[in-house]
């Protein structure tokens, strides 16, 4: 294999080559004594859509800030440059040698012309590519193992960031009798890390019977059973205990992401949206905080990364934000989420389809300021994911091409499944549901070749999914 590293010296993974770079970054961060910081689920119901978050998007734009600041030296910006061109140059040698390329000199090119016309095919395979990073997309939802692996490939192909399995905790494909079987799932992962290693593999595993892929042979329970179990006791034991179960089983078969936990807090008297299936601990920010803490920190010590839920937290809302464009009442920068976010204990933080006093007008997800408030005011430095980018709150049509292109301008990954889905025992997504994902990356790569995306920050985000995959 072509080596494709700044060196040429030996053969890295795919989308690896961009190790020397944050080597470099982080060398620049230490000298300038920087403070390193520290990534939906499927409840589908009928729309209620009174209110547009395009057109509030439209009345709120705001000036897109750049976080680049730490690439302006000159050599960093030149190597960066010549570890694309030398990454993708051995893509196409290597895709030229299995016969996949053609070469330009037998049609009688003049020389100049394949030059730039391979210089600008390079240049729209490298955008293509930094783009299809941004997007985790949920496995088709399907018993059909050569649809699923014909839709894989081609998503692969097109240089997607990543997959999260099931929906809900469901996953048809590794499912027996509604039971998941294992050892057909760990297959699945194990292929799917054999087409690409840097792959991000999702699931939502908050636990109980809603939100657990593992639901038939783990033992962890909804958060709100342990939060009342600590504050009965004062005991965390029975919480690790099950909680090193579950990571156990993750790791075991190769899921190294989990949509996990809630950081929210309930309302008081356990009320609110977040008191529907037990998601939260508890009513109480102290009980939040020290069990959140642990989650995070037993998913990280095993190299699963935790995606903390959601920003702004979820505690005032009261209708459900899957179904509704709910706004939250109050918002505290010392609320759990927040401070870990600050504290550097969370690295990849899910943002809501929500309206917040951040901004009321445009939910957190593709909001600008809710963007810059989280990296200059909170100082994070880690992952934006957007929460499911089809749901309902978001509006009840499937086209989604504005909305995603504005996910682009304030996330580092846009998490999507597939409209037309029923939650729970309906059934579903046929293949003609499944070109949504090679729609919208078309929107999000037209929209940055025409200017209306800065293209710095697609560099951005993709240089910090790569550093974060490294």
């Amino acid at each position: 294999m072509r080596a494709h590293g700044c060196g040429g010296a030996s053969a890295f993974p795919i989308l690896y080559f961009l190790a020397p770079v944050a080597s470099l970054v982080w060398k620049i961060l230490l000298r300038a004594g920087k403070k390193e910081g520290g990534l939906g689920e499927g409840i589908f119901a009928r729309p209620l859509p009174n209110r547009s978050p395009a057109t509030l998007l439209v009345q709120s734009r705001g000036q897109q800030k750049s976080f680049l600041f730490l690439l302006k030296e000159k050599e960093i910006a030149r190597q960066i440059k010549k570890c694309e061109e030398n990454f993708f140059a051995g893509q196409r040698a290597e895709r030229a040698a299995a016969g996949r390329s053609v070469q330009n000199s037998a049609f009688g090119f003049s020389s100049k012309n394949v030059r730039t016309s391979s210089k600008n095919d390079r240049k729209m395979e490298n955008l293509s590519k930094k783009v299809a990073q941004m997007f985790l997309v949920a496995l088709p939802y399907t018993t059909d193992e050569k649809e699923l692996f014909e839709l894989i490939e081609k998503y692969i192909e097109t240089g997607v960031g990543g997959f999260m399995l099931g929906i809900g905790g469901k996953l048809p494909y590794a499912e027996a009798d509604g039971v998941i079987d294992i050892k057909k799932l760990k297959t699945l992962v194990t292929k799917l890390k054999e087409l690409d290693p840097t792959l991000f593999i999702a699931i939502d595993g908050e636990g109980g019977s809603i939100f657990n892929l593992f639901e038939n042979i783990s033992d962890l329970k909804p958060q709100r059973y342990y939060g009342l179990e600590y504050e009965k006791s004062g005991s965390t034991d029975g919480y690790e205990k099950d909680l090193d179960q579950y990571v156990g089983i993750m790791k075991e078969v190769g899921i190294n992401m989990n949509f996990a936990p809630i950081f929210g807090s309930a309302k008081k008297g356990y009320k609110g949206y977040l008191s529907a299936y037990d998601r939260a601990y508890s009513d109480k920010d102290e009980t939040v905080k020290k069990l959140s803490a642990i989650a995070v920190q037993k998913m990280h010590e095993n190299g699963i990364t935790s995606v903390g839920k959601h920003f702004p937290e979820y505690g005032s809302l009261n209708k459900n934000p899957h179904t509704h464009l709910s706004k939250i009442e109050t918002y505290d920068e010392k609320d759990a989420l927040s401070s870990a976010m600050s504290e550097g204990i969370v690295k990849v933080i899910m943002k809501g389809h929500v309206l917040s006093p951040i901004d009321e007008h445009v939910p957190a997800s593709i909001s600008e300021k809710v963007e810059r408030y989280i990296r200059d005011d909170l100082g994070f430095k880690g992952l934006g994911v957007t929460d499911e980018i089809f749901m309902y709150s978001l509006g009840n049509d499937e086209d989604r091409t504005e909305i995603v292109v504005a996910a682009a301008k304030v996330n580092d990954i846009i998490l999507m499944s597939y409209p037309k889905q029923k939650h729970g025992d309906g059934t579903i997504l046929q293949a003609e549901s499944h070109n949504h994902f090679e729609r919208l990356h078309s929107a999000v790569l037209k929209a940055t070749e025409n200017a209306d995306i800065d293209k710095s920050k697609i560099d951005e985000s993709f240089e910090r999914i790569i550093k974060f995959k490294n």
